[in-house]
């Protein structure tokens, strides 16, 4: 504003027309608005004697801004349909001019946000428009390329008497080898040789018996045929060590399983819409089922903040589907594409409240009529497309109503043999409203609202989807066998644990792969060096060494002249409950001497506090308190640690004692003990000895935290053989969701199969 004010020395005339010079010269550049009236020049220190009207667009809310300048000073001027009277020198007074520049000044910084904005879209589509030509250009050379090196290997193929069968051409195959985001490296782009690289890996895979005979001879029959679902598996594994590779090869060739047809009805997919674990979840479960060979589909809302560039394919679909809410039939739009090779649809509802065309995921007032909204439209989206799944998938209560939907409407309509699968990621979460709602997508109140189906056990004039998600599904499954335990208990069952008990037959808790696209200790770039899982301790020596130096930590201790171990505490997100946790924790390592880092932020501020009066009151140069969650250092810490001491009571998705055990860093971890997916402990008296790979606790108390923690650096300090041996287990377990959660999924969704 500082421009727009008169200067003391310069008379009030020249001031003020200066300043609608300057104030039509700043407008017009925006504007491009034509002057409305003649301007007559005259000496600029005498009587000012021009007219000039500006007329101003209003941005929303606001009215048009109209200015006049005029030489008489009986003339009236106007601001914004203000009446100003002359002063007693004949001219407007200086409040009301400046009152004037200043609302002008408001429309005029309006319009060039607008501008902006424009410019910033232009922009945008410039660089897409760049991006899909260069893509074609791409796709071209790539086409080319691998019809030349088809022949090529055709006729290397005759030439060696190999008897392979001639091929169907190879615009006729379609083959997805899309790599996993943020894996290093990249696939070959010939699709024609992935058979010839499958036959040479099936006889590497013999030679070291892998494989037997008759798997060898299996897989080689699927190579001869070029079969196309045998190239799209093994273009997914062909990166991966020999003994992650054979599962999904032999998935091609077991009898025993029929391919699935599985949808998820979901909210987040990594990395296109994501808030939280469910997305990366989404996508390791998604693309495990598919390198089995099972057909799996996701249905996503389109939301304003999707992120089109990790989708392959995008596009509108042509024509719209009706859907029904709140007593009306809606237009949604669909649009698809294909997210590490698994098929999405986006649906755009086309209603005046804008459901999806948010700033953010979650959180809205009206949460529960968005989230319905899209579960009836997906099921539409399903019925109208003639899709007939064996297995609807449902996450969480934004999509749970689709289980009395479906039972209700949809299974009488095209989806007979369909089956419900429903996943509670977090009971925490329920959203328990009036049950009069239930209306809202076509459902009826006075059928639902009863104990045994959706009224919510605390307030009966109340509906809990997650409840009836539980009630409506063949199927119920958390993320680990330790959260199903916790489901049971009123404790951290969140009221539900009466409908967990009445439904306890059809209830599971299944184990979570580990995301490596995000987790892979030998491609992790926020680490120094790779760390392989063969030999690790020279690569975590090395992150130890980077992680002291940009902690601050001693390398070797001054009292005892040797390295002290690091024990770390990694939390996103700390409660108030894990205090005595991280302290009980950091008295441990000192009295073992060892080093203690904390890596987390506070969830309240009331945590915050507490973690600063623990930081001030520490002295030794052994502890380290970061408060303040970092991705990037989260994975060097984890990299550097002897030991991960995981919060007992957090994210029931939390995935640290895998991540843990990957990185070398031995987890002290809470599980439920003695199921057949949980880790060996080291002290295990029949298993600990060979596949001991941490030390696991089963209570929710500190103190059982704490004596865990302490066998571990009992063990670390009094026999480091045997610790180095714990590491190396621990590394080369195989904790992907090819290794053993995805065949859990499977054999949950072949239980309620109707055969």
């Amino acid at each position: 504003m500082a421009q727009l004010m008169r200067p003391a020395a310069m008379p009030r005339a020249c001031a003020s027309d200066l300043s609608v010079r300057n104030l039509e010269a700043r407008l017009e550049p925006y504007l491009g608005l034509p002057r409305a009236a003649s301007v007559k020049r005259h000496d600029p220190h005498g009587s000012l004697s021009r007219s000039r009207t500006f007329r101003f667009p209003a941005p929303a809310g606001r009215r048009a801004l109209s200015v006049r300048s005029a030489a008489d000073p009986s003339q009236a001027n106007e601001l914004d349909g203000l009446k100003v009277s002359p002063n007693s020198s004949g001219k407007p007074s200086g409040g009301d001019m400046m009152k004037l520049f200043n609302d002008a000044q408001q429309n005029m910084l309006y319009l060039n946000k607008q501008r902006l904005i424009a410019l910033d879209e232009l922009h945008k589509a410039e660089q897409e428009r760049e991006y899909l030509a260069a893509r074609v250009a791409q796709l071209q050379a790539e086409a080319e390329a691998g019809e030349a090196q088809r022949e090529l290997l055709e006729e290397r193929l005759r030439a060696a008497d190999l008897g392979v069968a001639a091929a169907p051409s190879s615009s006729n195959i379609s083959i997805t080898t899309s790599a996993a985001a943020g894996a290093s490296g990249s696939k070959t782009s010939d699709p024609s040789s992935v058979w010839s690289r499958l036959l040479l890996r099936v006889d590497g895979l013999l030679l070291s018996k892998a494989i037997n005979e008759g798997h060898a001879q299996a897989l080689r029959g699927l190579a001869a045929a070029r079969d196309a679902r045998a190239a799209d598996v093994y273009a997914d594994v062909e990166a991966l060590e020999d003994g992650q590779v054979v599962r999904p090869l032999l998935g091609l060739i077991d009898g025993s399983r029929r391919t699935l047809h599985v949808v998820h009805l979901c909210t987040e997919l990594a990395p296109v819409a994501q808030a939280g674990s469910l997305a990366t979840w989404m996508a390791g479960l998604c693309c495990a089922l598919r390198r089995k060979g099972h057909l799996v589909e996701v249905v996503l809302p389109l939301y304003s903040s999707l992120d089109t560039s990790a989708i392959e394919a995008f596009r509108e679909a042509p024509g719209e589907i009706m859907s029904f809410f709140d007593g009306k039939w809606h237009k949604n739009k669909i649009y698809t594409g294909t997210v590490h090779g698994v098929p999405v649809t986006f649906i755009h509802p086309l209603h005046p409240a804008a459901f999806f065309q948010r700033d953010q995921l979650y959180d809205y007032e009206d949460d529960f009529e968005r989230f319905t909204y899209f579960t009836r439209a997906a099921l539409e989206y399903l019925q109208q497309q003639g899709k007939q799944p064996d297995v609807l998938h449902l996450h969480n209560w934004h999509t749970a109503i689709a289980a009395p939907l479906f039972w209700d409407i949809y299974h009488h309509q095209g989806m007979p043999d369909t089956r419900i699968l429903f996943t509670c990621h977090d009971a925490r979460y329920q959203n328990a409203q009036p049950a009069s709602k239930l209306s809202l997508v076509g459902l009826d109140p006075s059928q639902l609202n009863r104990p045994d189906r959706l009224q919510d056990n605390r307030d009966p004039a109340l509906v809990n989807l997650l409840k009836g998600g539980i009630v409506y599904s063949n199927k119920v499954t958390t993320v680990s066998p330790m959260y199903a335990s916790d489901m049971k208990s009123r404790e951290y069952g969140c009221t539900l644990d009466a409908t967990v008990a009445i439904h306890s037959q059809k209830f599971v808790g299944l184990p979570s792969g580990l995301d490596q696209t995000i987790w892979d200790p030998a491609r992790d770039l926020a680490l120094p060096v790779p760390i392989a899982a063969s030999d690790p301790m020279p690569a975590k020596a090395v992150a130890r060494a980077e992680f002291r130096r940009r902690m601050g930590l001693p390398v070797i201790d001054s009292a005892s002249g040797q390295e002290r171990p690091v024990v770390a505490y990694v939390s996103p997100q700390i409660g108030e409950a894990d205090m005595d946790l991280i302290r009980g924790a950091l008295s441990c390592a000192l009295a073992y001497q060892a080093q203690f880092v904390l890596v987390g932020a506070a969830r309240s501020p009331k945590v915050q506090m507490a973690l600063e009066e623990l930081q001030r009151g520490q002295q030794d140069p052994n502890v380290r308190l970061e408060i303040a969650y970092e991705d990037s250092l989260a994975h060097l810490t984890v990299a550097a640690a002897h030991v991960l001491l995981c919060p007992p009571l957090r994210d029931p998705s939390s995935q640290l004692p895998l991540v843990g055990a990957c990185y070398g860093a031995v987890p002290v971890a809470r599980q439920l003990l003695g199921t057949p997916d949980s880790l060996v402990d080291v002290d295990d008296p029949r298993r600990g000895a060979t596949e001991g790979v941490g030390f696991f606790y089963a209570s929710d108390k500190p103190a059982d935290a704490v004596s865990a923690l302490t066998r571990a650096l009992k063990l670390l300090k009094g026999n480091p053989q045997r610790w180095e041996a714990v590491t190396k287990m621990a590394m080369s377990l195989d904790t992907s969701w090819d290794a053993r959660s995805s065949d859990a999924y499977v054999d949950a969704y072949l239980s309620i199969r109707r055969c």
